[in-house]
């Protein structure tokens, strides 16, 4: 399922934003699992796994404000592997 966001007075709420992160591993995970395995491939989601038992801790005990950070950076940049390396599989087309 994935997440609605809910914003109060600016801020996403704790648990929107738990959703959020988890729903981005999802698909990055997604993203490598449609395209030809790798050891990048594997690496990524051996990446994405810890992030997220990361981000699942955080229903229990909550991050500080620096880890939440640093596990939002690492989602985005696992994201953007997986993206590029989509982007890298698939064959070049030509305009003429």
């Amino acid at each position: 399922m994935r997440s609605t966001v809910v914003r109060r007075g600016g801020l996403v709420a704790s648990s929107a934003r738990i959703t959020l992160l988890l729903d981005a591993i999802s698909d990055a995970l997604a993203v490598i699992a449609s395209i030809p395995a790798s050891e990048e491939t594997e690496r990524i989601a051996r990446e994405a796994g810890a992030v997220r038992t990361v981000v699942e801790s955080w229903h229990s005990n909550p991050p500080t404000p620096e880890a939440r950070e640093a596990a939002t950076l690492e989602v985005v940049r696992l994201h953007t592997a997986a993206a590029w390396l989509r982007r890298k599989s698939q064959p070049h087309v030509t305009n003429r």
